[in-house]
């Protein structure tokens, strides 16, 4: 993992002002910064970045014939983003338990396991209202609908 991490490092600055920006409008809000790989690959990009905070996401997928993010946004608080089978599950679920002030990331297995059949994982990167960044990987996101309890 410590490849990818690398090279992603030299992409970040097509997203990392936003969360400058964001940091600046919304105060008073966590951010959630999500850096999603499709399969296990040395050296390479996350394949889907996202930032959210409550009023607006934004989304990047990476172009790998042009070697950079693609940007979109748009305008959507907590209350719109739906438990689709995983599309968003896992940025309303981190971004409740932000807010409702629980512990997050103790607990990874909490979200899922290591038992899916693809090469996906996730790097979710929190930045708190008071300033404290707190972070977890995640291998297998599992929606809640299908978890065992």
């Amino acid at each position: 993992m410590g490849t990818e991490l690398k090279k992603q490092l030299q992409f970040r600055d097509e997203y990392a002002n936003k969360l400058t920006e964001l940091r600046t409008s919304y105060p008073n809000k966590p951010i959630i910064l999500t850096e999603s790989y499709m399969f296990i690959c040395l050296g390479c990009v996350a394949d889907y970045v996202s930032i959210f905070t409550d009023g607006i996401l934004y989304e990047y997928t990476y172009d790998s014939s042009l070697k950079k993010y693609k940007e979109k946004s748009k305008q959507v608080s907590v209350e719109d983003l739906v438990f689709e089978g995983g599309a968003q599950d896992d940025i309303k679920e981190i971004y409740e338990s932000v807010v409702a002030n629980e512990n997050w990331n103790k607990n990874p297995k909490k979200y899922g396991d290591e038992n899916c059949f693809d090469g996906s994982q996730t790097f979710y990167t929190v930045y708190k209202t008071d300033n404290q960044i707190e972070s977890m990987y995640m291998r297998c996101w599992t929606p809640t609908d299908f978890r065992n309890e």
